[in-house]
């Protein structure tokens, strides 16, 4: 767990996003026979400690989303997308999220991707995801791995707009 601890402490990470099981993730044993993490999809808290200074985590996983693959339905995708944003507007200081799988490209840009283009529906009515996708691979080679998890994106994308209020012209 000791090399786990420096990218939660260093910019005051509050929330860690598990795009995936937590053994999946090589999260849920640091020996063959110790569990690290419970096993389980509730969120719990970590705690580390760090010289003299403790700080809490609150760790988050969706472990029915299968390794380059896509969940069977995109609603707890999208209700994890919510549960974060309810949970950053909560936080004071927000801070910044840490997401993770596996490679940390595939289920997390999935996300990431998810997140960004929910916000740009609900602040510009519109959504521009090949150019999402595009600077996400800029910022991380290979993110959203398979042809699958990009159609995917597009179908979560989909249902989160059909779910958004209809606004009316000026």
């Amino acid at each position: 767990i000791k090399p786990f601890w420096p990218v939660p402490w260093l910019p005051l990470t509050l929330h860690i996003i598990c795009s995936g099981s937590l053994s999946q993730c090589g999260l849920l044993c640091v020996g063959a026979h110790e569990p690290l993490f419970p096993p389980s999809p509730h969120p719990f808290l970590m705690v580390g400690k760090l010289k003299d200074e403790c700080r809490h985590v609150k760790h988050i996983s969706f472990p029915s989303w299968p390794d380059q693959q896509t969940p069977e339905s995109a609603k707890p995708l999208l209700h994890l997308v919510s549960e974060v944003e309810e949970i950053q507007k909560a936080a004071s200081p927000p801070g910044p999220i840490v997401v993770h799988c596996s490679a940390g490209i595939g289920r997390t840009g999935c996300f990431i991707a998810t997140r960004i283009g929910c916000q740009q529906l609900k602040d510009k009515g519109e959504v521009d995801i090949l150019g999402i996708v595009c600077q996400l691979r800029i910022d991380r080679g290979g993110m959203i791995q398979t042809s699958e998890q990009y159609q995917f994106l597009h179908h979560t994308l989909a249902l989160y707009a059909s779910q958004l209020p209809e606004t009316t012209g000026p």
